[in-house]
């Protein structure tokens, strides 16, 4: 993946508002299913929709959206059959990032199940998160090239480093997910993407 990606505090919290005005109304303000976070004065929500699950990250007293995180669903045809991966995209306020937000609700996803994948292109910052991950939980690279998903050997992904194909695939410690993809690295897989995302199956 590609660490070159960059959003400057304005372009961040342009789409935060964007996002507050047309999600975040009074229903979701008032929603009895906000909990706590590690962080003191930020509650979160989950939001399931289709392909998409939202994780809303709201100031606790003052019901202003701080931060969202965004896990877009897709389908790979494996060699074990059919798996769900999850690309998951945030945007945090500069008030409360480097406070470990992101990696609680990236960590917590995967300790639900969740198959996280890195989306091609990243900025500096998601590219430390991602290691960060990666130093506690199972981690695969593998190569994304149009429909295609492929398992690197370990030369291959140090070869393929910085190219904007080559990604990150983590999973929880229970699921045996280099069987799912086919067992044998370099291998490639076509990728599905559904018109309708059902929830996936636990490893």
């Amino acid at each position: 993946m590609r660490a070159d990606v960059q959003l400057s505090d304005a372009m961040i919290d342009q789409s935060l508002d964007e996002l507050q005005q047309r999600w975040f109304g009074a229903r979701l303000r008032e929603a009895q299913a906000w909990r706590p976070t590690p962080v003191c004065d930020v509650s979160v929500l989950k939001h399931e929709g289709g392909e998409h699950t939202r994780i809303f990250l709201k100031h606790a007293r003052e019901d202003h959206l701080v931060g969202v995180v965004a896990l877009h669903h897709v389908r790979l045809r494996a060699g074990a059959g059919i798996v769900t991966l999850s690309v998951p995209h945030s945007r945090l306020r500069r008030a409360v990032r480097g406070l470990g937000l992101a990696r609680w609700v990236y960590g917590s996803a995967l300790r639900d199940g969740a198959r996280l994948l890195s989306s091609a292109r990243q900025s500096a910052g998601a590219v430390r998160l991602w290691e960060s991950l990666g130093r506690d939980h199972p981690r695969l690279d593998v190569w994304v090239e149009g429909r295609n998903v492929t398992l690197l050997s370990a030369l291959q992904a140090r070869s393929g480093q910085g190219t904007m194909e080559a990604r990150w695939l983590l999973h929880p410690a229970t699921c045996d997910l280099r069987a799912l993809l086919g067992g044998n690295e370099g291998t490639g897989h076509e990728v599905v993407v559904p018109t309708r995302w059902k929830k996936p199956a636990r490893c």
